[in-house]
């Protein structure tokens, strides 16, 4: 792993620079792990301040369908603010500074109305 780490970093500095492979390393680390949220999470706006956690995972493209969205639920994959969630009948309700939808490790989007 450690010469995996090295290797990556070398070839991101070589291609883009030291600082950009500096903060490559260290998004890595955190979000991959540490399991962290990335800093940088895709904003998406919205009309309704409450919707279908199935609608919400279409709606932010974390799923490619309504079945994709009830599979991940029922294999509890999706978190809502860090909460599991494992009914797919359960509602999201987005708050003032916007609610946070995760799907497995890496896959993150903020609903923002």
């Amino acid at each position: 792993m450690t010469l995996k780490r090295e290797l990556a970093h070398r070839v991101v500095a070589r291609l883009t620079g030291q600082s950009a492979a500096d903060r490559a390393a260290e998004h890595f680390s955190n979000v991959y792990q540490k399991h962290e949220k990335p800093e940088e999470i895709k904003e998406l706006r919205i009309k309704n301040k409450e919707l279908g956690i199935v609608e919400a995972l279409v709606i932010g493209k974390l799923v490619t369908s309504k079945t994709d969205a009830r599979r991940q639920i029922e294999q509890g994959g999706i978190k809502v603010d860090d909460r599991q969630v494992t009914d797919v009948n359960a509602t999201v309700k987005i708050g003032a500074k916007g609610t946070v939808i995760q799907k497995g490790k890496r896959h993150f989007v903020k609903l923002m109305v």
